[in-house]
């Protein structure tokens, strides 16, 4: 789970948690014997999972922000 939040200046205006995406990294991988292999992409991806949920900076213009703003949900 990465949390993505929206910001201005200091103060915090929304908050969303977005589920992570998943890939099969285990795929390419045939036969019961390929042991090492399967741990050391399980863990090539884990350390690409933790550099994914390092924090960042994103900017929008500001049309793009008001025209979110003046969504309707339809509940």
């Amino acid at each position: 789970m990465i949390p993505v939040q929206a910001a201005i200046g200091g103060k915090i205006i929304a908050r969303e948690t977005i589920k992570g995406f998943k890939k099969d990294v285990l795929t390419k991988i045939h036969g019961g014997g390929a042991r090492d292999r399967k741990r050391k992409l399980l863990d090539k991806q884990k350390k690409g999972k933790t550099r994914s949920k390092q924090f960042g900076k994103v900017e929008i213009p500001q049309e793009a922000f008001i025209g979110v703003l003046k969504i309707k949900k339809n509940d």
